[in-house]
């Protein structure tokens, strides 16, 4: 066989390289913080829905005052009536407007999100308690007034009228819980 003039040497590795100072290193950055939660406005805008149906409510009850006044004119009907009924209907017009009013500005407003908005739906409210207690005082007195047979119904009457006052006091603590002024300050309004 012939011999190769050139002899194959094993694989020489490259030279070294040399060294490059390296970079420092960056400082190490703080974690990041999370944003706080915006509150949930559950309980405003359930207290705000629930203060606008009490004004569309008081917008009927309105209306219904109207009608009794109309009937206290009627001599057939007015005849079985007290004498102080057309007074107490004239102010039961007047509070009903009033307490219309104020739910319904107050709930509009607490549903953009105003704090003093708040105040009135819970002042509203009060004024709504306070007005159907004295209404059943009024009217288990006007019914005691009319006779045994009427005043033996006016139980029924007096339970449906209590009851009445749970959608006004449910209102004002969904306004005036802490969760809702929160919300109403989150809105920044």
């Amino acid at each position: 066989m012939y011999q190769n003039p050139v002899q194959y040497r094993a694989h020489q590795p490259y030279p070294a390289q040399r060294a490059y100072p390296a970079y420092p290193a960056h400082p190490a950055y703080a974690a990041a913080q999370p944003f706080p939660a915006r509150p949930s406005g559950g309980t405003a805008i359930t207290g705000a829905i629930l203060s606008l149906l009490g004004g569309l409510a008081q917008v009927v009850t309105v209306f219904g005052s109207l009608v009794a006044l109309t009937l206290t004119s009627d001599s057939t009907v007015s005849q079985y009536l007290p004498d102080w009924y057309g007074a107490v209907m004239v102010l039961t017009l007047l509070v009903s407007v009033a307490l219309c009013a104020g739910l319904l500005v107050g709930g509009g407003f607490l549903t953009a999100g105003r704090s003093w908005a708040r105040i009135v739906v819970a002042a509203s409210c009060g004024v709504a308690i306070v007005f159907g207690i004295v209404s059943e005082v009024v009217a288990s007195a006007m019914y005691r007034g009319m006779g045994a047979d009427i005043a033996a119904g006016q139980g029924s009457s007096s339970v449906f009228g209590f009851l009445g006052l749970i959608f006004p006091i449910a209102t004002a603590v969904l306004v005036l819980l802490p969760s809702t002024a929160a919300w109403c300050r989150s809105r920044g309004v």
